[in-house]
């Protein structure tokens, strides 16, 4: 599958037997490089397999991005006791409703209960320009921003005075941010491909060992 440029995005087991034995039989392949996808599976008993899941954003398709309205969980207040205290205080048995075998109602019930309680301890925020700038370009550190205002007040400078030296000075600034954007942007990468690897072999050893 990697050799298709396709990655595991489950890399712990899906089915625990009663012998606490794990095994990872239920996979999900992606081509998605994107930084901010999540995957994980789910510990509730709809059947002997741990429900798993992968979260992709929505590609933007807008011509200008700055337009489209986006979110993110707000975290600034989040307590992770009370949260799993809420998860525990509900009957899942009960609500649930295995009794009647059939799996789509199970599981649209649970992810009903989960959303409210996720909506109550991390509701959505809408996000800012520079947030919707930062997100699409995870690279570009808090130090190039600051390089880039300093740019961008050299900028208005030369623009008001019109001298050769307030233009040499913003055109070294501007070949810098750039050599070091790029330089960023690969090691984003390289770390990235590096965390995968990990992922694989660490994979390829819990497949072996099961």
């Amino acid at each position: 599958m990697m050799s298709n440029l396709l990655e595991p995005a489950i890399t712990i087991p899906t089915r625990i037997s009663n012998n606490g034995r794990g095994t990872l039989i239920d996979n999900i392949f992606t081509n998605s490089i994107l930084p901010d996808k999540t995957s994980g599976n789910l510990s509730v008993n709809i059947s002997d397999h741990l429900p798993s899941f992968l979260i992709v954003p929505v590609e933007n398709k807008c011509t200008n991005t700055q337009k489209k309205t986006q979110y993110k969980r707000d975290t600034k207040n989040f307590s992770n006791d009370d949260f799993i205290m809420d998860y525990l205080d509900i009957d899942w048995n009960s609500e649930l409703e295995i009794d009647k075998n059939d799996v789509n109602h199970t599981t649209d019930i649970f992810f009903t209960k989960m959303c409210a309680i996720i909506d109550k301890h991390m509701p959505l925020r809408k996000l800012t320009i520079k947030e919707r700038k930062q997100q699409s370009k995870p690279w570009i550190t808090p130090a190039i921003v600051e390089k880039i205002n300093d740019k961008n007040k050299l900028y208005k400078k030369f623009m008001k005075s019109k001298r050769k030296e307030d233009r040499l000075k913003f055109s070294k600034l501007k070949n810098e941010i750039t050599s070091l954007t790029r330089k960023s942007k690969e090691e984003y990468y390289k770390k990235y491909f590096e965390k995968i690897t990990r992922i694989q072999k660490r994979s390829g050893m819990e497949s072996r060992k099961s």
